[in-house]
């Protein structure tokens, strides 16, 4: 609840019930202002309850920095002195403050801040969780409530709210973790490494190697074009430049599209121009992975997909193993010199004889190293095991959030 006076401030009285998560709990209410329904970038106001301090209510401005929250410098910055109350009982924490509708300017963090003024339209997000003694606020307990418009802090209204559905957003890692921890490792690893897989045998008119890797990037191309388009839904096209996370989604969707593209346009395998094809398609390949692993460690620490600690760990292990994995079996590759690697499948001679049929191999049948099997067979297995773990975790916090 709001109401603006006409002055240079505007009055707020925020309450929220504590839930059974951080009941018994030092318990903090914290209302956000920002012109798109996302935390990230928003302006907020915390109220946290600090029993046994001097003040017992710690009322401050805070700034959402992508997905994180920290106090701004002085972290009284657009409160109005002497106006901030709060009383908590029966599990309702309740909190009143002055906001000035413009902030000093002369403040270091005064860009942080966003406008009340009467034509300043914006989203109020509210958010619960539990802090620490001393004050420190720690993750909410359930995603934020949004309210159902942006409202003019000049109309005293009732905007309703709910709280903010993380289902598009679980859906949306559930379907990176498919593409870029388990399809995508397939199809490279095995278009790298295991050309000579099966190759007395063709799948629909091509090797073996080639099918199980052109499979797999379709499923990656697909699966990130879905991802990428229910976050744009969820995020109704708001596109935030303050957190590296979708910066990098965005690249990793960019070089997706591009790269099939490359493919198409692949020459024989004789051309002058194959080197230039295998190492700009690699390449692009390469990159995707690097930068779409940095993207999924930066999202599992999202606040909004509720997630252990652990999980962050988990998939920072694996992407550090499956660059050690390349390294390993790039090196391998290079002192090798085996016939493994070639991109032309083995193939029988034909040979007629006084009418007659008879085959004889063109040259030794190739054969994928023991090593290079047991590595790649092995860290696939690895990959499909994290992808399991990793999205039932994010399918067990929804379960838990709702």
């Amino acid at each position: 609840m709001w109401k603006d006076g006409g002055g240079e401030s505007v009055d707020f009285v925020v309450a929220a019930s504590i839930d059974s998560k951080t009941e018994g709990k030092n318990p903090w209410t914290a209302v956000g202002f920002n012109h798109g329904t996302q935390m990230s970038g928003a302006m907020v106001v915390d109220c946290i309850y600090t029993p046994g301090t001097q003040t017992t209510f710690l009322i401050q401005s805070s700034y959402n920095k992508g997905y994180s929250n920290a106090p701004v410098s002085p972290n009284t910055l657009g409160l109005v002195v002497g106006s901030t109350s709060g009383k908590y009982s029966d599990n309702l924490l309740q909190c009143a403050f002055s906001h000035y509708k413009e902030v000093n300017q002369s403040y270091p963090d005064a860009n942080l801040m966003v406008s009340l003024a009467a034509d300043s339209y914006l989203y109020l997000l509210l958010a619960t969780g539990p802090a620490s003694p001393a004050g420190v606020k720690s993750q909410h307990t359930a995603p934020p409530a949004v309210s159902s418009a942006n409202v003019s802090m000049a109309q005293n209204i009732d905007v309703g709210g709910a709280p903010q559905n993380d289902i598009l957003y679980k859906l949306h890692g559930i379907l990176m973790i498919l593409a870029w921890v388990l399809f995508s490792t397939i199809g490279t690893l095995i278009a790298r490494y295991c050309k000579s897989l099966a190759v007395d045998t063709q799948c629909i008119g091509a090797a073996v190697w080639f099918r199980l890797h052109q499979t797999c990037m379709c499923c990656t191309l697909l699966l990130t074009l879905g991802g990428f388009v229910i976050i744009l839904i969820q995020l109704k096209g708001h596109f935030s430049t303050t957190d590296i996370h979708p910066i990098l989604g965005l690249i990793v969707v960019c070089l997706v599209i591009l790269n099939p593209m490359v493919a198409f346009l692949r020459p024989a395998p004789d051309h002058p121009w194959r080197p230039i094809f295998y190492w700009t398609h690699a390449g692009i390949a390469f990159f995707a992975q690097i930068i779409a692993g940095a993207a999924m460690i930066f999202g599992v620490n999202f606040e909004i997909m509720q997630l252990q600690h652990w999980i962050f760990y988990v998939l920072l292990a694996w992407v550090i193993a499956r660059l050690l994995v390349g390294i390993v079996l790039t090196i391998h590759r290079y002192f090798a010199h085996t016939c493994c690697y070639q991109e032309v499948p083995y193939q029988s001679a034909s040979v007629r004889l006084g009418g007659l049929a008879e085959s004889q191999p063109s040259e030794e049948k190739p054969q994928v190293p023991v090593m290079v099997s047991v590595t790649v067979g092995f860290f696939i297995l690895i990959s499909a095991v994290v992808s399991g773990v990793i999205i039932t975790e994010i399918i067990l916090t929804t379960n838990n959030a709702n």
